[in-house]
């Protein structure tokens, strides 16, 4: 896979491989944002903790991500009414907004520079036909109470039809922040290893986890914080979908689109972020997301998603492409991810869908207050082991043909 924007930060510290048996309060498996945030909470918590990955530290999702920081998850309030009661959409969002809170917190405490700013989520229309879906997310907002703005002025300065303002959402870069906050918590006492594969993983009351090099840690409880903890056709069945998602960074004219986090109405969804640089703009646009079983030329879909900038950007507008690379995501079954215990002692982070940053605060919060024997208002929520009604599967392309096949080029917006 392509390397991503954010690997231009290089990586000032390697950690070893684990090397001899070890025993631990929580091992973390996985040291991407999740793991290294959940580390961080615990060990502020006074635990032992151990963080092991099977490569480098942030060398898996966290490495890919666009790093929007934002409430608004990929699941629109019109379909989370259809799904939830309005006192568990509240704790979504609540949720959400703690998350960009306890993010900025750290990067305060910690003195960590990341480029982290404050900055509105705009959902805008991409298509006429597209404002009334506007009208409908306004509309379950507005009955819950939350805070946005419908607008129909030609502001943003690119082609849209409409847009819903989110005010207060949050961007960064994520290894600037991951690489500092690791050293912290390495400071803190966490033991962390790279290179240290997890292979098994034995036993409820202490935990004994097997790595491929027969190293034991024993733990008295384990979270598994990597991309997609089932390995399983059965423990997968209704409970995710594996997508890739496409992304390119483009150079921009200075202050063509102002600063913001950006989604659009498609299905799948096209977004965008605006960082400025000295002399211009970067865009980070992603989209023509499917799933990884089809046999899909990712040239096409490059393509594809090119045309789709320049519908974007309209005639005469110039700009320079830098940087191409894919993601990916893991849907969840019923529009939230899975976050909690699923078995004695044994919890795990999946299924965060497009909001790898958000859920990963959120995860680590959950973590903090279950490990340490509180109460979580959100734990039941996210809970893995939650029921679900039919009536609440989510599912992100039902007919996968028709997901990509009506997709990308159709979606190309047009005027």
């Amino acid at each position: 896979m392509a390397e991503s924007t954010w690997a231009e930060e290089k990586k000032t510290k390697t950690y070893p491989k684990l090397g001899e048996d070890m025993s631990t309060d929580v091992l973390i498996i996985g040291a991407g944002i999740t793991g290294v945030l959940t580390a961080y909470l615990l060990a502020k918590e006074g635990k032992k903790v151990t963080l092991v990955d099977s490569g480098e530290i942030a060398s898996g999702a966290t490495m890919y991500t666009t790093a929007f920081i934002t409430k608004v998850i990929d699941t629109g309030l019109s379909e989370l009414v259809k799904m939830f009661e309005p006192e568990e959409i509240k704790k979504i969002w609540g949720s959400g907004e703690k998350a960009i809170d306890l993010i900025e917190e750290i990067i305060k405490t910690e003195r960590i520079d990341c480029e982290f700013i404050r900055c509105p989520a705009y959902l805008y229309a991409a298509f006429e036909k597209q404002f009334e879906a506007l009208e409908r997310e306004e509309q379950a907002a507005k009955s819950l109470g939350f805070d946005v703005r419908l607008s129909r002025e030609n502001d943003l300065n690119f082609n849209n039809h409409g847009y819903l303002e989110v005010k207060n959402q949050a961007k960064f870069h994520p290894l600037k922040f991951l690489y500092p906050l690791a050293e912290r918590i390495e400071a803190m006492g966490v033991k962390i290893f790279e290179r240290s594969e997890i292979a098994n993983l034995s036993g409820r009351k202490i935990i004994e986890a097997e790595t491929k090099d027969q190293k034991i840690i024993k733990a008295g409880k384990v979270i598994i914080a990597t991309y997609d903890p089932f390995n399983k056709p059965r423990q997968a069945f209704l409970k995710k979908g594996m997508y890739v998602s496409y992304i390119m960074e483009v150079e921009l004219p200075k202050g063509l689109i102002r600063e913001a986090i950006y989604q659009d109405l498609h299905s799948p969804y096209y977004y965008f972020r605006i960082d400025p640089r000295e002399n211009s703009d970067r865009m980070i646009l992603g989209g023509a997301d499917h799933r990884v079983e089809l046999p899909i030329s990712k040239e096409k879909n490059f393509k594809d998603l090119e045309e789709y900038l320049k519908g974007l950007l309209g005639e005469g507008v110039q700009y320079k492409m830098i940087n191409k690379w894919r993601g990916p995501i893991l849907e969840p079954a019923d529009g939230i991810p899975l976050i909690g215990e699923y078995k004695g002692n044994h919890y795990l982070a999946a299924a965060f869908s497009g909001n790898g940053m958000t859920y990963s605060a959120v995860a680590a919060m959950i973590f903090r207050d279950l490990v340490s024997g509180r109460a979580n208002e959100w734990a039941d929520l996210y809970d893995p082991n939650r029921k679900r009604k039919l009536s609440r599967y989510y599912r992100k392309g039902l007919d996968y043909a028709k997901e990509f096949f009506g997709g990308a080029v159709k979606n190309t917006i047009k005027y």
